[in-house]
């Protein structure tokens, strides 16, 4: 099974009210991220830019081409929140 199509069905298993499934993959390193939306099992980039940290679990997710920025915080190591978002972390 491929890595897509396993997210799917892991997705599906968890959130079987989602009918239309979509998610959002994003990935944080110390000091920049990258944001893949995924719809059934194709994905997208769509943008990456740099983490500016203000503290040990706050921080400014600052987009790439000058297209703004967000809110980042830590809530634990599955967890976070984007903007009031809650995101977490399926494996």
């Amino acid at each position: 099974m491929s890595k897509q199509k396993l997210r799917k069905s892991l997705a599906a298993t968890y959130y079987p009210e989602i009918k239309d499934l979509y998610w959002v993959e994003t990935h944080i390193s110390s000091d920049g991220f990258s944001i893949t939306a995924e719809k059934g099992i194709e994905g997208k980039h769509l943008i990456s830019g740099s983490i500016i940290w203000k503290g040990n679990d706050r921080a400014t997710m600052v987009y790439d081409r000058n297209m703004g920025s967000v809110d980042l915080k830590v809530i634990d190591s599955n967890t976070i929140e984007i903007d009031g978002d809650i995101l977490i972390r399926v494996r």
